[in-house]
């Protein structure tokens, strides 16, 4: 009886938790902290459940911990980076079904001055069972935002997302 209940308890816990992938590494110009982001899948139907995206200062110590359920990223998108009041980087889905995958759209400033944004669209797409992170067909696994910097303002934005590819 006492297995039958130990397996129970140890079968529930694990549906109560998903799997965890860690998508890419995003690091910048402006900046030396270094950020991880992580999906959080549902380990028996795949389903996205979270994202998670974690920013770690030069000297190790956590800049940043955050995690947020998919739907919420569906529905109103999530800012990654923020500097002096304006939202430099934000997160947002488009087309997507948390059992498929679909596009994920970074919308960076370009310029602070003007206001002008940029948005630089990847796949997240599901792949066997886990999912995969694509830019232009091909897989990444990190990204590096080139500053926009102005002779008279100093950096004033995202001047564009690079990407790093998987070598298969």
């Amino acid at each position: 009886m006492k297995m039958t209940v130990v397996a129970l308890f140890i079968l529930l816990t694990n549906l109560a938790y998903g799997k965890v992938v860690r998508m890419a590494v995003i690091t910048s110009e402006f900046d030396k902290n270094y950020s991880e982001y992580f999906i959080e899948t549902d380990d028996l139907t795949n389903e996205l459940l979270t994202v998670r995206f974690v920013t770690t200062m030069p000297n190790g110590g956590i800049f940043e911990d955050v995690t947020l359920p998919a739907q919420q990223i569906i529905t109103q998108g999530a800012v990654l980076v923020e500097r002096n009041g304006y939202e430099v980087v934000r997160l947002e889905l488009e087309n997507f079904d948390v059992l498929k995958g679909g596009t994920f759209k970074l919308n960076h400033l370009y310029n602070g001055v003007t206001g002008s944004r940029v948005v630089k669209r990847f796949v997240l797409n599901l792949v066997g069972t886990e999912y995969q992170l694509f830019d232009n067909g091909k897989r990444a696994n990190r990204m590096y935002l080139v500053a926009n910097d102005h002779r008279v303002f100093g950096i004033i934005g995202v001047r564009s997302i690079k990407s790093s590819y998987v070598q298969e």
